[in-house]
């Protein structure tokens, strides 16, 4: 009787130390990722509602994430008029991205103002894909490409041309 209270006693601890090394794992990931996420992205494709959405054709989408915080905004191609942004705070748990939603503009920021909005997300290379589900249903498939330094530099060159002409 000894023995089985011994024996499952150490085998008690194994699992404790077991779920606490999880736990120590998935919050490494998560700080990871979270390194991995900070800088700006351009969002390359969208679907809305299972739709693919040709808001990538008509406008650009930046999404600026910081180590506490994102926000997001499109502007017209050719105007660089905003037209839609959102921002706030956002957590990482377990390989879950959610954004908290306290700041925006637009039609869009009437459907998720002050929402909690959790995405399935992973980088791989320089593409962040996003995917989740708004609090009225409509599903979001985004995928996202870093902006490197000097596209940047080149996008502002181009707007710099544009206004001298």
């Amino acid at each position: 009787m000894k023995r089985i209270g011994i024996v499952l006693a150490l085998a008690c601890i194994g699992l404790c130390a077991m779920v606490v090394r999880m736990r120590a794992d998935d919050h490494e990931r998560d700080q990871a990722l979270r390194a991995r996420l900070v800088g700006t992205w351009r969002a390359s494709t969208m679907k809305f509602g299972g739709q693919e959405s040709d808001l990538t054709k008509s406008a650009v989408t930046y999404k600026h994430v910081t180590p506490a915080g994102f926000m997001w905004l499109s502007h017209e191609k050719g105007t660089g008029k905003v037209f839609r942004a959102a921002g706030g705070t956002y957590s990482l748990k377990s390989g879950i991205y959610t954004e908290t939603i306290e700041y925006g503009m637009g039609d869009d920021y009437e459907v998720i103002k002050n929402a909690r909005i959790p995405f399935d997300c992973k980088v791989e290379g320089d593409k962040w894909y996003h995917k989740g589900k708004l609090n009225n249903g409509t599903t979001i498939d985004e995928v996202w490409e870093r902006v490197k330094p000097n596209e940047a530099e080149q996008a502002n060159n181009r707007r710099s041309e544009r206004a001298r002409k």
